[in-house]
């Protein structure tokens, strides 16, 4: 890229199995979902995701999750197998340190409610 060049618009999606955390990231825009929890962030406005936008803008927050359900579907799937250590909704994400967690199962597909 050249100092000159414009930056281009990208959708970034992502999912970390612990909590069957989803997230997509759009412009100023992220929706998010933790355990049960889900939420819509102006990333840009609100750099440390403090104020839950979901209910304010539901518009901006169903398309994201649209979106993230329609990608999600083109993924290989997460396995019961694999897990992540001392990550759990509790203590996500501002502890270090987190006491172990037992492995379980997680629903395949499972992703946004709706």
């Amino acid at each position: 890229m050249t100092a000159d060049a414009s930056p281009k618009p990208r959708t970034l999606f992502w999912r970390y199995k612990a909590n069957q955390q989803r997230a997509v990231r759009e412009g100023d825009w992220k929706a998010l979902k933790i355990g049960s929890n889900t939420y819509l962030f102006n990333v840009v406005d609100d750099p440390l995701e403090r104020a839950d936008q979901k209910t304010a803008r539901p518009e901006i927050y169903q398309r994201l999750t649209r979106q993230w359900d329609v990608w999600n579907r083109t993924m290989l799937p997460e396995t019961p197998r694999s897990f992540t250590y001392n990550n759990t909704v509790a203590e996500w994400a501002d502890h270090i340190n987190t006491p172990p967690v037992k492995t379980k199962d997680f629903d395949r597909g499972k992703a946004w409610p709706k």
